[in-house]
């Protein structure tokens, strides 16, 4: 997450969503409070449990897309 203000803080939350090698979503997870200074950069880590489907064998191609993030500035 990038705060381009150039005085106050901020804390941002949103989500990614997971799509399968059809566009299909799968699955999403929560970025929650990632906390930014003042005109600087900090990473977000996510994760999510997903279940394979059984009937298909080996590793399925996919995408993981930002959604909606909101910004609070302190």
């Amino acid at each position: 997450m990038t705060n381009g203000n150039s005085q106050g803080d901020a804390t941002y939350n949103g989500t990614v969503q997971f799509t399968d090698g059809t566009g299909a979503t799968f699955g999403s997870a929560q970025i929650s409070s990632v906390q930014v200074p003042a005109g600087q950069t900090r990473p977000a880590n996510i994760s999510g449990t997903f279940i394979k489907d059984p009937n298909k064998q080996g590793p399925t191609p996919g995408r993981c897309k930002l959604g909606q993030v909101w910004k609070a500035n302190s």
